[in-house]
């Protein structure tokens, strides 16, 4: 869906843009991508600042005069010239309200995302903030679904194994709420286990 937009904006704009990424959540790899794409010298880059380490990349990119902004995940000690994308915070107390109101306020939930990524840590504090304030709601934890739909997909079969009195199911990443839709499927508990996500499912 990004990538169609970006198209659809380049075309209208006269310009040449290129989608790179790793095909899961991958610090190291999105580092390289990041340093390759500084080798190419573009007109300008957009890149998800969802790791600390890509913090004197996106510096020496500026440094070197190429106009570098962060999307959807913000590194905000970095040089950057802007950021465009969600608070995540507040989308992880959207998640946590929207979940209590499935479930009425009981029972076990949990949230897959990129554990370990800033935006993601926020969002699931979001979460927790809401989470804390119901008594008979035990949030599992927080489970690294590495943006592989397949991955989401797995971890919610075992979690429903291993309690199949779960209640609701929070996604944080664009291919979490995709992993946790064919688990249910599979499982045929679909309307069975309440979901929220941040992206289609």
């Amino acid at each position: 869906q990004d990538e169609k937009g970006l198209q659809m904006f380049a075309q209208k704009m006269g310009v040449k843009a290129t989608l790179n990424a790793p095909a899961s959540y991958d610090p190291v790899e999105q580092a390289q991508i990041l340093e390759e794409a500084i080798r190419n010298r573009p007109a300008g880059i957009m890149v998800c600042g969802a790791d600390i380490t890509l913090i004197p990349l996106i510096n020496r990119a500026v440094a070197e005069g190429i106009p570098t902004i962060t999307v959807d995940a913000d590194l905000p000690d970095s040089d950057r010239l802007a950021t465009v994308g969600s608070n995540w915070y507040n989308l992880g107390v959207k998640q946590g309200e929207a979940m209590m109101r499935l479930i009425g306020g009981k029972g076990k939930v949990a949230m897959l995302g990129m554990v370990g990524s800033e935006n993601m840590q926020q969002g699931f504090a979001g979460f927790h903030s809401v989470a804390e304030n119901y008594s008979d709601v035990i949030v599992l934890g927080e489970y690294d679904d590495m943006s592989n739909p397949e991955e989401a997909k797995r971890i919610v079969i075992r979690l429903l194994r291993e309690h199949p009195d779960l209640a609701g199911i929070a996604g944080f990443d664009s291919n979490s709420g995709p992993g946790i839709a064919m688990a249910l499927e599979e499982l045929r508990l679909k309307g069975e286990v309440k979901v929220t996500c941040v992206d289609i499912a």
